[in-house]
């Protein structure tokens, strides 16, 4: 998925410029010291981590305005799946 990969590395340098550290190459997605979870212990089933780097935060279901620059361009929602 080149498109997405280059978006988002747009999109970290950017982040990285606004907060003052441009040559910088950590990354937001991933934390030594917390992971949020967009979903809930029950959602995820009996076999959820529930240790203490995890925070189940609940759905992100806010809208959100579109983005001119984003790659996709229909309007259909995407809800995750699972088996």
């Amino acid at each position: 998925m080149p498109r997405v990969a280059d978006r988002l590395d747009g999109v970290l340098r950017d982040l990285r410029g606004r907060i003052g550290d441009p040559s910088g190459t950590a990354d937001p997605r991933f934390s030594p010291h917390l992971v949020p979870v967009f979903s809930t212990p029950e959602f995820v089933g009996p076999d959820a981590r529930r240790d203490g780097q995890i925070r189940y935060v609940g759905p992100s279901s806010v809208d959100r305005p579109p983005d001119p620059t984003s790659p996709r361009t229909d309007s259909t929602t995407l809800v995750p799946a699972s088996s």
